[in-house]
Formats: C-alpha cells, sequence, structure tokens
C-alpha cells in the first residue's frame, strides 16, 4: 500500500506532467509532523527553478519555517525565498524582518548565502523595505569570513538609495568586509565593494561625525573630510581604489572604483 508521501509524488509527476498541488503542499507546510513539512518545502523546492510563480504562495508559510529553530532545512527554505525574491519582490518583501532576523541570530549558518542573495534582490527594488535593518547586516556581514558580494551590494544598493542608511558604527563594522571585497576575484565584488565605499562617504553627514573604514577614521569638521588615522587603514582603501581605477580588467570595476576615489579625501 502507497504511503502518504509516495501518494503525492505519483500524482505530482503522472505522464511526466509538472503538477504542483498548492493547497497539498501549503496544508504539509503546515503540518505537525517535521517530516511532512520538511517534504513540501522539498517539494517547493523541485518547482521554483522552472516554475517560480506556482509556488509564491508558499512564501508566508516558507518566512514561517524559518524562524523555527526545529526546522531541519533552512537552506531550502533560503533557496526558495532568494529566487521567489526574483520572481515577485513584493510578496518576499514582508519577510525581511524575518531574513534579518535569521543572519543575526546566526551569520555563519549555510542558509545565510541564500538569504544575502535575497536581500540583495529585494533591496535593488524595494531598499524601503531594507533600511531600517542597514546596520544589523553590516554587523552581520563582519562575521561572516572574508566578503560575500550580494551582503556588499545590499549595503551598497541601501547606500544609494538613501544616503544616510550606514550609520558611522555600521561603516566601521563593513570596514574589513568592504577591504575583503575590493581585493576579491569576482568582478562583481570588487565593483560592489568599491560603489558600497562611495556611498557610505556621499552619506556622511555635514554634522561632525567619525566613520571608520578597515581601522581609519574619517571626521568630517566643519564640512572638511579629513583622514584622522594613524593606522593608515583609509590610505589602504585608496591605494586599492585608484589601483583598480586604473589596472582592472573590468570596465565596470574601474568606473566604479574611479567614482569611489574621487570620494575620499
Amino acid at each position: 500500500m502507497d504511503g502518504d508521501g509516495e501518494s503525492h509524488e505519483s500524482d505530482e509527476h503522472r505522464d511526466g506532467s509538472d503538477e504542483f498541488d498548492l493547497p497539498s503542499v501549503l496544508a504539509r507546510l503546515d503540518d505537525p509532523s517535521e517530516g511532512a513539512r520538511r517534504d513540501a518545502v522539498q517539494r517547493v523546492r523541485r518547482h521554483v527553478d522552472e516554475r517560480p510563480e506556482r509556488v509564491v504562495p508558499t512564501v508566508p508559510k516558507l518566512r514561517q519555517l524559518l524562524g523555527e529553530s526545529a526546522t531541519d532545512c533552512h537552506e531550502e527554505i533560503a533557496y526558495c525565498l532568494a529566487e521567489l525574491a526574483d520572481e515577485s519582490v513584493d510578496d518576499v518583501a514582508p519577510s525581511i524582518d524575518g531574513i534579518v532576523a535569521f543572519l543575526a541570530d546566526d551569520p555563519t549558518h549555510a542558509a545565510t548565502s541564500e538569504l544575502l542573495r535575497c536581500l540583495a534582490t529585494v533591496a535593488a527594488d524595494r531598499p524601503a523595505a531594507l533600511v531600517d535593518h542597514a546596520e544589523t547586516i553590516a554587523a552581520a556581514l563582519e562575521e561572516r569570513d572574508g566578503y560575500d558580494v550580494r551582503g556588499i551590494e545590499t549595503l551598497a544598493r541601501l547606500s544609494s538609495a538613501e544616503l544616510d542608511a550606514l550609520e558611522p558604527a555600521a561603516v566601521a563594522a563593513t570596514g574589513s568586509t568592504l577591504v575583503a571585497g575590493l581585493e576579491a576575484d569576482e568582478p562583481a565584488a570588487r565593483a560592489a565593494a568599491a560603489d558600497a565605499v562611495g556611498r557610505v562617504v556621499d552619506g556622511i553627514d555635514a554634522e561632525p561625525s567619525v566613520v571608520a573604514c578597515d581601522g581609519a577614521e574619517v571626521r568630517r569638521d566643519g564640512g572638511e573630510l579629513t583622514d584622522s588615522s594613524a593606522c593608515g587603514g583609509l590610505g589602504r582603501v585608496d591605494e586599492l581604489l585608484s589601483a583598480l581605477a586604473t589596472d582592472d580588467p573590468d570596465p565596470t570595476v574601474r568606473e566604479r572604483a574611479a567614482w569611489a576615489a574621487d570620494r575620499l579625501p
């Protein structure tokens, strides 16, 4: 006698069709059994690549499961949310609070790379949904090893949309991440890091404030930017940007680096 999972599987794939029983999947995402919920997430995962529009209604359920510590399929959920953000930002944007909370709780979790991809997609179209979380995202990025191009892209997009989205404390938290991005192998990471540096400097308030970048302080007093660092960290950023602006093989990186370098003191 076929079990419940086998019955659903045969229904979905009978005659080679790609059927997705949404009511059944939604019900199983709410099932008290962890196995049933895992099976439902896997069904969503199988369909999200080819027919994402079919599974958009599962976003609220996926968001709920992401926030449950007992869930053992966070990576699959994160992938689905990232793919569904590409399909419908408006449907995924309400999940931002939960995604950022997950990222803040465990920045090094295997699921966070896909969650950062999701945040970058939302930031491109709906930056207002993320602006209040900029500092939390920045702090989480600093806890991760090296750099994360999606995280850097998110911060750059937020700074572009709202110049003061990143407060001085947030910039201090992401200094080493941005430097690592400037030195990354991937052109997209280098361009995003350069853009983030330029956006952050543009967003420094006219009021006296201190912003740190890789251990260097940039102080705006009376409208003038000065490097008050004894460690030369800002000079390191300036050197990297200057080198990228002239020598990088990627034209986008050269353009963004030159733009950012012009904004440093």
